[in-house]
Formats: C-alpha cells, structure tokens, sequence
C-alpha cells in the first residue's frame, strides 16, 4: 500500500552561516529534490538561496522537516515559521517573501518563479 505524502513545513538550512529558507509542501520529499535540482541547475526562485548554494556549495546544506501538519494548516506554520527564524531578512535568511503564499508578491519575484518553470 502507497503511504500518503507527507504535509508540512521545512527548512533549507546553510550548514556554514545557519542561515535558512523555509516552505512549506504537501508532498515534502518530492519538494526536496525539487529544490535542491533547481539549485543544482541554477534555476532557483530565490536568488539569495541561489547565491548562497553556489557559494558554499551543496555539501554544505541540508533539509529538514520542522512540522508536519495538515493542507488546512499549513500557510499558518509556514508563516511562523518564516517569522521564528526571520528567515526573510537577508542577515538571517533566504526567503523572498516575509509570508507564505504571498498573494502581493513583486512582480519581480512572480518573473523569476516564472522563469524557473
């Protein structure tokens, strides 16, 4: 029998500085090779993450489940999350976006996830 996808939140973290990104998925494992191949074809939304990967190179990150929740609950995690480790300012972190799902993303950030696509 297929086990369900895991739901949650999780960390993209630097090994090095502590630095880190956090998202949130319905299906985690599946969103962490997804990451980790955009990094590795320099293809990632997020250029701070980007930046970092190509820096400190990728033996140097690790990924981490930090709460399992369910779909209904997630945007509320992922955006405690985002503001625990204030993983949006660039002294602490790789997000874009100081919130999940951001229906007011620049639109500089929408052409660069357009981009990646």
């Amino acid at each position: 029998m297929k086990s369900k996808p895991k739901i949650g939140v999780y960390s993209i973290l630097n090994n090095i500085n502590h630095k880190c990104y956090i998202g949130g998925s319905t299906w985690l494992t599946h969103r962490k090779s997804d990451h980790f191949g955009r990094l590795n074809r320099q293809k990632h939304h997020s250029e701070r993450l980007q930046t970092a990967w190509d820096e400190y190179g990728a033996e140097n990150f690790s990924f981490h489940v930090l709460y399992e929740c369910t779909k209904e609950e997630l945007e509320k995690w992922e955006n405690f999350f985002i503001d625990f480790y204030h993983a949006h300012d660039p002294e602490w972190g790789y997000n874009i976006d100081p919130k999940a799902n951001n229906k007011e993303k620049a639109e500089s950030t929408k052409l660069k996830i357009s981009q990646a696509n």
